[in-house]
């Protein structure tokens, strides 16, 4: 991964241009004029991984650690409003937009495939106050009755989920494992197999560490404030940070990716949350790189690459591949690194 893709991601996901349209197209200019938009935005992105990054008083620090005039915390507050919130809501929904139109990395059973939907949820805490606001949701699944043997052979069923009124007509699949059954609702068309719908589904651990991601680096379940406008433009952000740090691994990996299909890497892959944890702390590096031009800013784009890399790289790519990585067909391959500190102590003993 060179600086060029660094920057590449990161202006597209905050190209300034389109932060000065959206800022004037919701009005947050006109309503507080000695805002530098941009430098907050920034601020709130790039240090959303750092250990405050969700609360306001720690993207004020963050803020106010570029060159911008100086601002009591009341008046930092009262730049959290609803027009804030709209205008990180549309930069967020441009994120998504942009995320999916890159260059896939698919291959084996989910080669050729156009669309993908697999959806999970999470929990985000909330003040007491806000808790009539942000209810949450409660899904009830009714199934129909229908005699279902379970004799070690994969299961697949046509069920209904929900009321009378918004039927959805879905497949119950159910496969074997040491562990026992484990069942499935898809509604993908009976030409893709029990066993395939299985090995679809192990994808949704991909899911799972984005949501660790959200959670652990850029703190989604900690989001702290009193008003409803703030906790969503917080959300927001920490949203776009996860975003950037999932486009810079996946600009990596599928360049790094082997040419035969089929074939062992040969280059560790970037782990999103490990890099994640390094964009955090370089921060204020690539704040600083947004204002350099021309040599300057190519040199410094490039150590925030470099130093991307090292950090990000998966240390246990090797050991565990990922599920999409065995799904691509690599297999885990032998360490012999610890077997050759155990010939060497033998030796010397």
């Amino acid at each position: 991964m060179t600086g060029e893709d660094v920057r590449q991601v990161i202006e597209a996901i905050l190209p300034q241009q389109e932060i000065e349209r959206l800022y004037a197209q919701f009005g947050v200019i006109e309503r507080q004029r000695k805002l530098h938009l941009g430098m907050l935005v920034r601020a709130m992105i790039i240090s959303a991984g750092t250990p405050g990054g969700t609360y306001q008083a720690d993207v004020l620090r963050s803020y106010l650690e570029f060159e911008v005039p100086k601002v009591a915390h009341s008046a930092f507050y009262r730049w959290f409003d609803e027009p804030l919130e709209h205008f990180m809501a549309a930069l967020a929904d441009r994120a998504l937009a942009y995320a999916p139109a890159q260059q896939v990395d698919l291959s084996g059973i989910l080669g050729g495939v156009k669309d993908w939907h697999i959806v999970d949820s999470t929990t985000v805490r909330v003040r007491e106050a806000l808790r009539t606001e942000f209810p949450g949701t409660d899904l009830d699944v009714l199934l129909e009755e229908e005699i279902l043997v379970l004799d070690g052979r994969p299961l697949d069923a046509d069920v209904h989920v929900g009321d009378a009124k918004h039927p959805l007509h879905l497949r119950l699949v159910g496969v074997h494992t040491p562990k026992g059954y484990c069942f499935f609702l898809t509604n993908l068309p009976p030409r893709i197999g029990p066993r395939q719908v299985a090995d679809l589904y192990r994808v949704r651990w991909e899911i799972e560490l984005s949501i660790r991601l959200d959670k652990s680096v850029h703190r989604l379940d900690e989001v702290d404030s009193e008003r409803s406008c703030s906790l969503k433009t917080l959300l927001h952000a920490a949203l776009i940070a996860s975003i950037i740090a999932a486009l810079l691994a996946h600009t990596h990996n599928r360049q790094t990716r082997p040419q035969q299909e089929g074939a062992p890497r040969t280059e560790a892959p970037l782990h999103p949350r490990r890099l994640a944890l390094q964009l955090a702390v370089s921060c204020q590096t690539i704040a600083q790189a947004f204002a350099l031009k021309g040599i300057e800013a190519k040199r410094h784009w490039q150590q925030i690459a470099d130093l991307l890399t090292h950090s990000g790289r998966d240390p246990n790519w090797r050991r565990r591949p990922s599920v999409l990585d065995q799904l691509r067909g690599w297999k885990r391959q032998p360490v012999g690194g610890k077997q050759t500190s155990r010939r060497n102590l033998k030796a010397a003993a």
